[in-house]
């Protein structure tokens, strides 16, 4: 699996949350599989010690996005 791209967390954290923190909907709406997006929900709860499932946490990841691009490895 490759490394997801800043635009791809943020991304698939906005789907999250527009409905209404269920997986399965935002698999849907992205076009990817499910796992795809609990694997891009732990990769950004590893890289921020927030638990993006935890609605007060994604509150403050999505708020704070500029987090997440310092985290992101540049591709090269």
């Amino acid at each position: 699996m490759t490394n997801p791209s800043y635009e791809d967390l943020v991304n698939t954290l906005e789907a999250y949350a527009a409905n209404r923190m269920t997986v399965d909907s935002a698999a849907h709406i992205l076009d990817v599989k499910r796992k795809t997006v609990n694997a891009r929900l732990d990769r950004v709860g590893r890289m921020t010690g927030l638990n993006p499932r935890n609605f007060y946490d994604l509150h403050k990841i999505l708020q704070n996005r500029e987090v997440l691009w310092r985290c992101v490895p540049t591709k090269t």
